[in-house]
């Protein structure tokens, strides 16, 4: 019998961790991630790298052991098979055990190199440091689906950046330490002691790893066949280009990073501990590039920080390539923290796109597959290409820092096509690179981004309000997703708020589009909001279903539709809208509806408006209102606004206003001022009539004007002792307009 789909629905969700559990996991995972940081300095990285010279090992030497890294990834295969049968954190933390023992093989080799001999040493170290890395190999391809499974796609960018922080800031307190310790006792004796602790917190690690909560979901996505991955990878091209560019990427840090820091030791000669404080300063760089991550991967999306972490290793290059000759601390403490930076941040990326392009069920494999492929590719290079091209160049150029020059000018010419490969893969939800690099100077958008970090804990009503309300006063684009999620709060007044904050910045369709569902769903509470955003807006797709709102019995939708379907110059609409205005009695309708029919720019409608103020008896700021609008109709509006203005306060102020404009409009015509002014001082003695009025109106040069016409008809219509002087004075403001122009 078919499984109903809620019933298969339930089926799939069971297999998710809870909320509780996946914090658990979290919590769990930094404390391991921390603690192995410790084990990992310690026995791989710088430290494996100053060991190797300590013991006489050659560049070609040291290229050949950190290739390792990459080398032993097709070991990943046993790894899979593991999750497959005892699940991501027990096969973790069994081939993290295995990797801590392999590596107390290291303290043996300064032994044996002084038992037998200096090749033998160096054999063993390379013997273990190829079973230390093997053992990590298969590991590792279980730790991309269990940070899967204890992170949502709200979380996922910030966890990520989190263990990259702890990972690194552990490491960074732990180079300090091991500086000064060297500082002192620089001896093969402190770095088999250093490789001591290193084993001891390994093992420690791995006893934290097993107890990483999991679903079934990580034991079924290792029993996937490796045919199975294989070809969701390559016929997929999401996944095939992450492929290509994680594979680049990789080949790249494996040419910059060991090579770096035997410049610093070969090149200028520099000493364990000091190039031990320029190792220091990359990990700020991780530190800096982590949280820097943390705050921005969910909200500008992993893609374009992936192209900049490689236009960062290109900078590195370079700088590389014009290097002094002789060592300057700022230059190498600027060039290690742009490396640092480069490094966690491109790795951070990587991974959030992963996790974001590949569904759960192909994690474990995916990952695998990407791992070795990018492992093979920068093993091969950092073994081969980069020992390779450096021993070449060693025999044909004498002066040690003019060979590590030409090798990185290579380097840097191939870093050209790795950037390449970034830009190639498919966008995501991202905001274009331009924004981003314009976001790291804009004090707004930081602001934005610490404000949302408060969004990773509960909140309550007057929180989130208080949340709504700064990202209204910040403006800026990316607080975008957040409000667009409290559309959907329980209180309206919070999706009212948030309606008003978007209305502050430049929204996507994909928002535009839930807008238009507010626009539906909201009558009565938020609708009028979103209807005003959408003409603001200019989001055309809103028309039809604006049309329908204007017939909504939500007056202050009502309202703000018909000022909508104007600015979106939807002409069907007009004759409706004026309908509506001529027939309301609702002062907010006539205000809107007269707003709405000034924007229409047609001047012939003043009549419109002018009808409304004769026919009904309506409340003085209305009229005022629609003064306005007719004045605006004819490109008098602030004239208005400003005489409004000082009338209100004093009458005398206001006509002294009116006359300076009339004198100002028709300095080219005299006789057409005179008239006027002298219909404003019988206005000021109490001689007025309207009957001067109409006889203004018809004047050979304007009575053609069809406004001017509308006019006259206006003052006929109108009882004799009832138009406002007020009224009056609008009316020649119009009219002076409309005589300079002829």
């Amino acid at each position: 019998m078919a499984i109903p789909p809620k019933i298969k629905n339930s089926t799939r969700l069971a297999t998710e961790l809870s909320p509780a559990l996946k914090k658990k996991g979290q919590k769990i995972y930094l404390w391991f991630t921390g603690i192995n940081a410790l084990s990992y300095i310690s026995l791989a990285e710088s430290i494996l790298i100053l060991y190797a010279l300590k013991l006489g090992g050659s560049d070609a030497y040291v290229a050949v052991l950190t290739s390792f890294l990459y080398l032993t990834m097709p070991f990943m295969l046993l790894g899979k098979s593991l999750v497959g049968k005892l699940g991501a954190a027990k096969a973790q933390g069994l081939s993290w055990f295995l990797r801590n023992l392999s590596a107390a093989l290291m303290i043996l080799a300064p032994i044996v190199a002084h038992k037998i001999s200096l090749t033998a040493g160096l054999d063993l170290l390379l013997l273990a440091a190829f079973l230390f890395f093997v053992f990590r190999s298969m590991g590792i391809v279980s730790s991309t689906p269990m940070i899967g499974e204890i992170t949502s796609e709200q979380d996922r960018g910030t966890f990520i950046s989190k263990i990259f922080l702890t990972f690194n800031a552990t490491s960074l307190l732990l180079m300090v330490a091991l500086t000064f310790i060297l500082d002192r006792y620089n001896s093969v004796t402190t770095f088999q002691f250093i490789i001591l602790f290193g084993v001891t917190m390994g093992l420690i690690s791995s006893y934290l790893v097993l107890h990483v909560p999991e679903s079934p979901q990580s034991r079924l996505s290792g029993q996937e066949k490796i045919r199975s991955a294989y070809q969701f990878i390559t016929r997929h091209p999401v996944a095939l280009r992450l492929l290509i560019a994680w594979s680049a990427i990789s080949m790249a840090t494996m040419f910059v990073v060991p090579i770096s820091v035997v410049v610093v030791k070969k090149g200028y000669g520099l000493s364990d501990h000091i190039a031990l404080i320029f190792i220091i300063v990359q990990f700020l760089g991780n530190i800096y590039g982590s949280y820097t991550n943390k705050l921005l991967l969910d909200h500008v999306g992993s893609r374009p920080m992936i192209i900049l972490g490689t236009a960062g290793l290109l900078v590195v290059q370079l700088m590389w390539v014009f290097a002094p000759a002789h060592a300057s601390t700022i230059f190498l403490v600027l060039l290690f923290f742009i490396l640092g930076t480069t490094l966690s941040g491109t790795q951070t990326s990587l991974s959030h796109y992963f996790l974001s392009t590949i569904p759960i069920s192909r994690r474990v494999g995916a990952s695998m597959f990407i791992n070795i492929s990018a492992g093979l590719v920068a093993g091969v290079t950092g073994s081969i290409l980069a020992g390779g091209f450096l021993r070449f160049l060693h025999h044909l150029v004498t002066n040690q820092m003019l060979v590590y020059k030409i090798y990185f000018g290579a380097v840097a010419i191939v870093e050209i096509f790795v950037i390449m490969t970034a830009f190639k893969l498919k966008k995501q939800k991202e905001r274009p690179i331009t924004n981003i690099l314009g976001l790291f100077f804009s004090f707004r958008d930081w602001r934005a981004i610490y404000t949302l970090q408060k969004l990773s804990r509960q909140t309550r009503e007057q929180e989130d309000m208080s949340i709504v309300n700064k990202l209204q006063g910040i403006a800026s684009d990316l607080g975008e997703d957040v409000l667009v999620n409290y559309l959907d709060s329980p209180r309206f007044t919070i999706r009212g708020k948030a309606l008003q904050a978007l209305n502050q910045i430049d929204i996507s369709p994909q928002t535009a589009r839930r807008i238009i569902q507010e626009l539906e769903q909201g009558e009565f509470t938020t609708a009028h909001l979103a209807a005003e955003l959408l003409g603001d807006h200019g989001i055309s797709e809103a028309i039809p279903h604006l049309r329908k709102a204007l017939h909504s019995k939500d007056i202050f939708l009502q309202g703000k539709t018909m000022l909508a379907l104007v600015r979106l110059r939807d002409t069907f609409s007009y004759g409706e809208i004026i309908s509506i205005f001529r027939r309301s009695h609702n002062p907010r309708i006539i205000i809107y509806g007269a707003r709405a029919i000034s924007l229409m720019g047609k001047r012939e409608n003043i009549a419109v408006l002018l009808e409304k103020i004769q026919r009904e008896q309506l409340p003085e700021h209305v009229v005022d209102e629609i003064l306005y609008d007719a004045c605006d109709m004819v490109g008098v509006g602030d004239e208005f606004y400003n005489f409004f203005n000082l009338f209100k306060r004093s009458a005398e102020s206001g006509i002294l206003a009116l006359r300076d404009f009339v004198n100002q409009e028709l300095a080219h015509k005299p006789e057409a001022a005179a008239k006027i002014l002298n219909m404003i001082d019988a206005i000021e003695d109490e001689t007025f009539s309207p009957e001067m009025l109409v006889e203004l109106f018809e004047a050979p040069e304007i009575r053609s004007d069809p406004v001017i016409s509308k006019l006259k008809s206006f003052i006929q219509a109108c009882r004799p002792g009832k138009i406002d002087e007020k009224i009056i004075l609008s009316l020649l403001l119009i009219a002076t307009k409309i005589m300079a122009e002829k």
